[in-house]
Protein backbone atom coordinates (compact mmCIF):
# COMPACT_ATOMS: atom_id res chain seq x y z
CA UNK A 1 0.00 0.00 0.00
CA UNK A 2 2.82 2.32 0.87
CA UNK A 3 4.59 1.50 -2.37
CA UNK A 4 1.45 2.26 -4.39
CA UNK A 5 1.11 5.68 -2.78
CA UNK A 6 4.75 6.45 -3.46
CA UNK A 7 4.29 5.42 -7.09
CA UNK A 8 1.30 7.68 -7.47
CA UNK A 9 3.26 10.61 -6.04
CA UNK A 10 6.13 10.00 -8.45
CA UNK A 11 3.72 9.85 -11.42
CA UNK A 12 2.07 13.08 -10.31
CA UNK A 13 5.43 14.80 -10.03
CA UNK A 14 6.40 13.55 -13.49
CA UNK A 15 3.09 14.76 -14.98
CA UNK A 16 3.55 18.16 -13.38
CA UNK A 17 7.13 18.39 -14.66
CA UNK A 18 6.09 17.41 -18.19
CA UNK A 19 3.25 19.91 -18.09
CA UNK A 20 5.61 22.65 -16.88
CA UNK A 21 8.16 21.89 -19.60
CA UNK A 22 5.40 21.82 -22.23
CA UNK A 23 3.95 25.13 -21.08
CA UNK A 24 7.41 26.68 -20.93
CA UNK A 25 8.28 25.43 -24.40
CA UNK A 26 5.12 26.68 -26.04
CA UNK A 27 5.25 29.89 -24.04
CA UNK A 28 8.77 30.65 -25.18
CA UNK A 29 7.98 29.57 -28.71
CA UNK A 30 4.90 31.78 -28.73
CA UNK A 31 6.93 34.66 -27.35
CA UNK A 32 9.52 34.18 -30.06
CA UNK A 33 6.79 33.92 -32.68
CA UNK A 34 5.09 37.10 -31.45
CA UNK A 35 8.41 39.00 -31.67
CA UNK A 36 8.51 38.54 -35.44
CA UNK A 37 7.04 41.36 -37.51
CA UNK A 38 6.08 41.67 -41.15
CA UNK A 39 7.47 44.62 -43.08
CA UNK A 40 6.65 45.65 -46.65
CA UNK A 41 9.55 47.88 -47.66
CA UNK A 42 9.70 49.97 -50.85
CA UNK A 43 13.07 51.30 -52.04
CA UNK A 44 13.27 53.17 -55.36
CA UNK A 45 9.90 51.77 -56.52
CA UNK A 46 10.89 48.16 -55.71
CA UNK A 47 8.81 46.50 -53.00
CA UNK A 48 9.52 43.34 -51.01
CA UNK A 49 8.08 41.76 -47.87
CA UNK A 50 10.44 40.82 -45.02
CA UNK A 51 9.96 39.03 -41.67
CA UNK A 52 12.05 40.75 -39.01
CA UNK A 53 12.62 40.85 -35.27
CA UNK A 54 13.67 44.51 -35.36
CA UNK A 55 11.76 46.80 -33.04
CA UNK A 56 12.06 50.08 -34.96
CA UNK A 57 12.27 51.23 -38.58
CA UNK A 58 15.89 52.28 -38.04
CA UNK A 59 16.85 48.84 -36.71
CA UNK A 60 15.05 47.18 -39.60
CA UNK A 61 16.88 49.28 -42.23
CA UNK A 62 20.21 48.58 -40.54
CA UNK A 63 19.49 44.84 -40.44
CA UNK A 64 18.57 44.88 -44.14
CA UNK A 65 21.72 46.92 -44.94
CA UNK A 66 19.63 49.66 -46.55
CA UNK A 67 21.80 52.79 -46.49
CA UNK A 68 19.97 56.11 -46.27
CA UNK A 69 21.27 59.66 -46.45
CA UNK A 70 20.23 62.71 -44.41
CA UNK A 71 18.12 64.08 -47.30
CA UNK A 72 16.40 60.77 -48.13
CA UNK A 73 12.73 60.30 -47.32
CA UNK A 74 12.00 57.64 -44.68
CA UNK A 75 8.38 56.88 -43.82
CA UNK A 76 7.65 56.23 -41.01
CA UNK A 77 10.58 57.82 -39.16
CA UNK A 78 13.65 55.94 -37.84
CA UNK A 79 12.25 55.82 -34.31
CA UNK A 80 8.85 54.45 -35.29
CA UNK A 81 8.19 51.14 -33.49
CA UNK A 82 7.09 48.28 -35.70
CA UNK A 83 3.82 46.61 -34.70
CA UNK A 84 2.87 42.93 -34.43
CA UNK A 85 0.07 41.08 -36.20
CA UNK A 86 -0.12 43.45 -39.19
CA UNK A 87 2.05 44.46 -42.12
CA UNK A 88 4.26 47.50 -41.52
CA UNK A 89 4.63 49.73 -44.60
CA UNK A 90 8.10 51.32 -44.90
CA UNK A 91 9.03 53.71 -47.73
CA UNK A 92 12.60 54.72 -48.60
CA UNK A 93 12.99 57.35 -51.31
CA UNK A 94 16.52 58.34 -52.28
CA UNK A 95 17.29 62.03 -52.80
CA UNK A 96 18.68 63.17 -56.17
CA UNK A 97 20.88 66.13 -57.08
CA UNK A 98 19.25 69.01 -58.98
CA UNK A 99 20.09 72.67 -59.58
CA UNK A 100 17.78 75.66 -59.44
CA UNK A 101 18.71 78.88 -61.26
CA UNK A 102 16.73 81.79 -59.84
CA UNK A 103 17.25 85.53 -59.26
CA UNK A 104 20.86 85.40 -60.46
CA UNK A 105 21.84 82.46 -58.23
CA UNK A 106 22.47 78.78 -58.91
CA UNK A 107 21.27 76.66 -55.99
CA UNK A 108 22.35 72.99 -55.75
CA UNK A 109 19.89 70.89 -53.78
CA UNK A 110 19.44 67.26 -52.77
CA UNK A 111 15.77 66.42 -52.88
CA UNK A 112 13.38 63.50 -52.76
CA UNK A 113 10.50 65.58 -54.13
CA UNK A 114 8.50 64.34 -57.11
CA UNK A 115 7.88 67.50 -59.15
CA UNK A 116 9.52 70.80 -60.06
CA UNK A 117 6.89 72.77 -58.13
CA UNK A 118 7.57 70.72 -54.99
CA UNK A 119 11.29 71.53 -55.24
CA UNK A 120 10.52 75.25 -55.58
CA UNK A 121 8.26 75.00 -52.53
CA UNK A 122 11.08 73.24 -50.66
CA UNK A 123 13.34 76.25 -51.37
CA UNK A 124 10.56 78.78 -50.63
CA UNK A 125 10.75 80.11 -54.20
CA UNK A 126 7.45 81.74 -55.12
CA UNK A 127 6.52 82.31 -58.76
CA UNK A 128 4.84 85.59 -59.66
CA UNK A 129 1.73 85.77 -61.80
CA UNK A 130 3.74 86.13 -65.02
CA UNK A 131 6.82 84.12 -64.03
CA UNK A 132 7.56 80.82 -65.74
CA UNK A 133 9.89 77.83 -65.63
CA UNK A 134 12.05 77.60 -68.73
CA UNK A 135 11.20 74.55 -70.85
CA UNK A 136 9.09 72.77 -68.23
CA UNK A 137 6.00 72.97 -66.05
CA UNK A 138 5.36 72.73 -62.34
CA UNK A 139 4.27 69.09 -62.67
CA UNK A 140 7.43 68.04 -64.56
CA UNK A 141 8.93 65.00 -62.82
CA UNK A 142 12.26 65.33 -61.02
CA UNK A 143 15.24 63.32 -62.31
CA UNK A 144 18.86 63.28 -61.20
CA UNK A 145 20.88 66.17 -62.69
CA UNK A 146 17.85 68.27 -63.66
CA UNK A 147 18.44 72.04 -64.01
CA UNK A 148 15.40 74.16 -63.14
CA UNK A 149 15.52 77.69 -64.57
CA UNK A 150 13.10 80.21 -63.10
CA UNK A 151 12.33 83.12 -65.45
CA UNK A 152 11.11 86.27 -63.73
CA UNK A 153 8.73 88.06 -66.10
CA UNK A 154 7.95 91.74 -65.55
CA UNK A 155 5.41 93.72 -67.56
CA UNK A 156 5.52 97.50 -67.33
CA UNK A 157 4.62 100.71 -69.14
CA UNK A 158 7.13 103.36 -70.10
CA UNK A 159 6.33 106.91 -71.25
CA UNK A 160 8.97 108.48 -73.47
CA UNK A 161 9.16 111.93 -75.05
CA UNK A 162 10.06 112.06 -78.75
CA UNK A 163 10.90 115.15 -80.79
CA UNK A 164 9.71 115.55 -84.38
CA UNK A 165 12.11 117.58 -86.59
CA UNK A 166 10.65 120.71 -88.11
CA UNK A 167 10.61 121.38 -91.84
CA UNK A 168 12.32 124.29 -93.57
CA UNK A 169 10.26 126.14 -96.15
CA UNK A 170 11.99 128.40 -98.69
CA UNK A 171 10.05 131.38 -99.98
CA UNK A 172 11.14 133.34 -103.06
CA UNK A 173 11.55 137.12 -102.70
CA UNK A 174 11.90 138.82 -106.06
CA UNK A 175 12.92 142.08 -104.48
CA UNK A 176 15.88 140.63 -102.61
CA UNK A 177 19.34 140.05 -103.99
CA UNK A 178 20.17 136.44 -104.73
CA UNK A 179 23.06 136.63 -102.30
CA UNK A 180 20.72 137.42 -99.41
CA UNK A 181 18.59 135.24 -97.15
CA UNK A 182 16.15 136.18 -94.43
CA UNK A 183 14.52 134.05 -91.73
CA UNK A 184 10.85 134.91 -91.47
CA UNK A 185 9.95 132.31 -88.83
CA UNK A 186 12.11 130.18 -86.57
CA UNK A 187 11.29 126.48 -86.56
CA UNK A 188 10.33 124.47 -83.49
CA UNK A 189 10.30 120.66 -83.23
CA UNK A 190 7.09 118.82 -82.48
CA UNK A 191 6.77 116.90 -79.20
CA UNK A 192 5.17 113.46 -78.88
CA UNK A 193 4.40 111.44 -75.76
CA UNK A 194 4.85 107.73 -76.58
CA UNK A 195 3.61 105.00 -74.24
CA UNK A 196 5.35 101.63 -74.61
CA UNK A 197 4.33 98.22 -73.25
CA UNK A 198 7.55 96.53 -72.11
CA UNK A 199 8.12 92.86 -71.24
CA UNK A 200 11.30 91.96 -69.33
CA UNK A 201 12.69 88.52 -68.49
CA UNK A 202 15.27 88.31 -65.71
CA UNK A 203 15.91 92.04 -66.06
CA UNK A 204 16.39 92.04 -69.86
CA UNK A 205 13.96 93.67 -72.30
CA UNK A 206 12.34 91.01 -74.50
CA UNK A 207 9.75 93.17 -76.25
CA UNK A 208 8.86 96.86 -76.44
CA UNK A 209 5.66 97.76 -78.28
CA UNK A 210 4.12 101.19 -78.81
CA UNK A 211 0.66 101.11 -77.24
CA UNK A 212 -0.39 104.77 -77.55
CA UNK A 213 0.86 108.13 -78.80
CA UNK A 214 -0.16 111.68 -77.88
CA UNK A 215 0.91 114.90 -79.57
CA UNK A 216 1.96 117.51 -77.04
CA UNK A 217 3.20 120.12 -79.50
CA UNK A 218 2.88 120.39 -83.28
CA UNK A 219 6.07 121.07 -85.18
CA UNK A 220 6.41 124.65 -86.44
CA UNK A 221 8.24 124.95 -89.79
CA UNK A 222 11.15 127.28 -90.35
CA UNK A 223 10.37 129.85 -93.07
CA UNK A 224 13.29 131.37 -94.93
CA UNK A 225 13.23 133.89 -97.77
CA UNK A 226 15.81 133.94 -100.51
CA UNK A 227 16.38 136.64 -103.09
CA UNK A 228 16.32 136.23 -106.85
CA UNK A 229 17.65 139.61 -108.01
CA UNK A 230 20.96 139.52 -109.84
CA UNK A 231 23.52 142.28 -109.71
CA UNK A 232 25.92 143.53 -112.35
CA UNK A 233 28.68 146.06 -111.95
CA UNK A 234 29.66 147.89 -115.09
CA UNK A 235 33.18 149.00 -115.95
CA UNK A 236 32.11 152.52 -115.21
CA UNK A 237 31.48 151.53 -111.62
CA UNK A 238 27.74 151.60 -111.86
CA UNK A 239 25.76 148.73 -110.37
CA UNK A 240 22.68 147.32 -112.02
CA UNK A 241 20.17 144.85 -110.63
CA UNK A 242 18.13 142.53 -112.80
CA UNK A 243 15.98 139.51 -112.41
CA UNK A 244 16.36 137.85 -115.80
CA UNK A 245 18.96 137.50 -118.49
CA UNK A 246 17.93 137.35 -122.12
CA UNK A 247 20.20 136.00 -124.80
CA UNK A 248 19.57 138.05 -127.96
CA UNK A 249 21.05 138.00 -131.41
CA UNK A 250 21.24 141.26 -133.36
CA UNK A 251 21.13 141.30 -137.16
CA UNK A 252 22.31 144.26 -139.28
CA UNK A 253 20.51 145.14 -142.54
CA UNK A 254 21.85 147.42 -145.33
CA UNK A 255 20.02 149.01 -148.14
Amino acid sequence: MLLKNEGRKIKSIIHIAVLFVTISFFGLHGLAFNDEKTVSVTVENETKTVITTADTVGEFLEAQKIVVGPEDLIQPSFNYRLVDFETNEVLVKKAVQVKVECDGETIPVLTYKDTVQEVLDQLNIVLGENDRIDGMRGDTRIVDGLVIKVVRVTEMQSVEIAYVPYETKLVENKKMLSTSKKIIQEGQPGILSNTFQIVMENGKIISKDLSSQKEIQTAIPKIEEYGTLLQYKASTGETFTYSKVYNMKATAYTT
